[in-house]
């Protein structure tokens, strides 16, 4: 005999909560790592190019 607040309904309604919680938790994780990787990837081939330039262009502003 389950309790009452464990039964088979309420028990349905709140793993169906639980897993599509979980699904846009893990979504919105994935894109953020997705988002900072390709901005890191960006980062460093503009500091590649960066490092290239011939020294007359190569002006320190900061």
């Amino acid at each position: 005999m389950l309790p009452k607040f464990l039964n088979n309904q309420q028990n349905f309604l709140t793993t169906r909560r639980l897993q599509c919680t979980g699904f846009v938790i893990m979504l919105m994780m994935g894109l953020l790592l997705a988002t900072q990787t390709q901005i890191s990837i960006a980062e460093r081939d503009f500091n590649f190019n960066d490092s290239q330039m011939p020294k007359q262009f190569n002006h320190n502003y900061f």
